[in-house]
């Protein structure tokens, strides 16, 4: 679990999915699964990251190889975020255009829709 120590946590489990995300103790994660996917743009193929993390000093470390692509994450907590630094490297013999998505679904918290760990509007 990573915490940032103003409320937010961030759980995943050790294939890379991301299992829980509270603010305030209050769970607000939707859906488990990997937020990250990788879309090949020439050949139309799309696919959920997955892979094996582990924790290293502090931060939570996810990595996988797949199609030709080796994908490392870094989840490293901070006192108000947590940073995600992504290392994509094409290890395929060919050149091409890879497109990377970062989605996390949330639930809406009493009447409130988050943008962000600061930001809410009223539904």
């Amino acid at each position: 679990m990573l915490s940032t120590g103003d409320g937010l946590q961030l759980t995943l489990n050790n294939e890379g999915e991301t299992v829980s995300l509270r603010i305030d103790e209050e769970e607000i994660l939707a859906t488990i699964g990997d937020p990250f996917s990788i879309r090949d743009v020439k050949q139309e193929i799309e696919w959920t990251v997955g892979g094996e993390a582990h924790e290293s000093n502090g931060a939570v470390v996810q990595k996988y190889t797949y199609a030709g692509i080796d994908f490392t994450c870094t989840y490293t907590p901070h006192g108000g975020y947590i940073e995600a630094e992504l290392v994509l490297l094409n290890i395929a013999d060919f050149s091409r255009a890879i497109d990377v998505t970062f989605r996390l679904s949330t639930v809406v918290l009493a009447d409130y829709w988050w943008y962000d760990i600061d930001n809410r509007t009223s539904i």
